[in-house]
């Protein structure tokens, strides 16, 4: 009885929870860099309708910058922690704010930074 429970219990676990996985390519429109690929790894939880929070690790791939007298390679990743509200608006419309936190690390050749700042953004 205890183990059906278990299992009884996992689907509504499951519904509040989420992963995902987003692969593209990047481009910098700036003479010398090439194009890398990109990828993010996400998990996220939903307290309500209304509330989630998100983690997502971003690596948008290692870009070689080259001039005729340098060349470097250019490589960044970034740490997010957001909470999301939810809105719906009607059947087919919901809008969506995020506002985190992030910490991006770049590296080079020759140097290497990183910067944490909030993040918000918004969509319909």
């Amino acid at each position: 009885m205890v183990l059906l429970a278990a299992f009884a219990a996992i689907p509504a676990v499951a519904a509040e929870a989420n992963v995902g996985l987003n692969v593209g390519s990047n481009h910098v429109d700036i003479a010398g860099y090439g194009s890398a690929t990109v990828y993010s790894i996400l998990g996220g939880y939903s307290f309500s309708q209304y509330i989630a929070a998100e983690v997502v690790y971003t690596d948008p791939g290692a870009a070689k910058y080259t001039t005729s007298s340098f060349s470097a390679d250019v490589r960044a990743t970034q740490m997010a922690l957001t909470a999301v509200g939810s809105l719906p608006l009607g059947k087919d419309f919901t809008l969506l704010g995020k506002l985190g936190y992030a910490s991006t690390k770049g590296d080079s050749d020759t140097t290497s930074e990183t910067k944490n700042d909030l993040i918000w953004g918004g969509t319909q």
